[in-house]
């Protein structure tokens, strides 16, 4: 067993000594067999001999790609093609599944349940169009602007290969399965909120007002931008959303300016079961109190109860929300 000092930087291994998770963490404390670390911001016990000081282990090489792959891909494309000219597209986006000889279509969510399957998956094709045709009318030419933030300037832009959001809606968005699984579905989620909820015009609004794409999205994630510029708060307190109302603001900030950190998980193409959209992010907490994200993003918004009990709903101006965007990328421009 090693010897062990606070502060020292340590990485997880298993009994034969190879490494597990490709991530450094900060011994805080040391006891006869237990240290404790900073884990994802979380303190706990664990015990010495599943760590050491070794820092460097080699870069494991990325499987060659299938035999007949790309052949495979540009069938599912094709696939997917027909499937949403078809009008026959349910509520939310379609997706292809490309696992092993056969294509696999799904016209579902690509998200939480039905990104899982039993088998690992070799390509994934996001289809745009379907989310384009079920996006309310009027708020069509906003869903260009919001999508190519998404797929090329946002967090989740690293698991979109294809970058064009009009080859996107011809073919499909082809995305990363050397990814894990709870990056791939946050991606898909993000991309898909711009069908699914209401955010493609208070992102429009704060874009137009000279906010940042980052503070636009996050902000607009959350709120509802009715056509009197009054807002409604939303909230993330759905499954279905990328953010939670109870993750850690500080943790939350960093992930638009970072990204993902490494990931312990393996990539998409090789495990495509059990995953957290959210503690990829931060692990939510009522612990966190005023660092809670939906402490922070209403502080300084004053808002006006409509309505009570289970139909009770929160109104205030819209030009609340260019202040706390301005206090965001304020935060942002603190991180180093």
């Amino acid at each position: 067993m090693e010897d062990f000092l606070i502060g020292d930087m340590v990485r997880c291994i298993n009994p034969a000594g190879k490494l597990i998770f490709n991530k450094i963490y900060t011994v805080l404390g040391v006891g006869n067999s237990v240290l404790k670390i900073d884990a994802n911001g979380n303190v706990g016990p664990y015990m010495k001999f599943r760590f050491t000081k070794q820092l460097e282990f080699d870069t494991p090489v990325p499987p060659a790609p299938k035999k007949g792959l790309d052949e495979m891909i540009a069938k599912a494309r094709e696939a997917l093609a027909d499937h949403c000219n078809s009008g026959d597209v349910c509520q939310m986006a379609s997706f292809v599944k490309v696992i092993g000889e056969s294509i696999g279509l799904q016209e579902n969510a690509p998200c939480h349940y039905n990104i899982q399957n039993n088998k690992p998956v070799d390509a994934l094709i996001y289809g745009l169009k379907a989310d384009l045709k079920n996006t309310i009318k009027e708020h069509r030419p906003l869903h260009k602007q919001y999508c190519e933030y998404i797929i090329n300037r946002s967090p989740w832009a690293d698991c979109f290969l294809d970058k064009d959001y009009d080859k996107g809606l011809e073919e499909g968005l082809l995305m990363d399965c050397n990814k894990d699984i709870s990056m791939i579905a946050g991606a898909c989620i993000a991309l898909r909120m711009g069908m699914e909820y209401p955010v493609l015009p208070p992102f429009d609004y704060l874009v137009k007002n000279k906010v940042g794409e980052h503070a636009a999205c996050l902000i607009a994630m959350n709120v509802v931008l009715n056509k009197d510029n009054s807002i409604i708060w939303t909230g993330s307190s759905s499954s279905h959303k990328v953010f939670e109302d109870n993750m850690h603001i500080d943790e939350v900030l960093n992930f638009f300016i970072k990204g993902y950190a490494e990931s312990p998980e393996k990539p998409y193409n090789q495990n495509s079961t059990g995953y957290s959209v959210f503690k990829r992010i931060s692990k939510p907490s009522h612990a966190y109190k005023d660092k809670g994200l939906s402490t922070f993003l209403r502080s300084g918004i004053k808002f006006t109860k409509i309505g009570s009990g289970w139909d009770a709903k929160e109104s205030a101006k819209a030009e609340d929300l260019l202040a706390l965007a301005k206090t965001i990328e304020t935060k942002f421009k603190e991180i180093k």
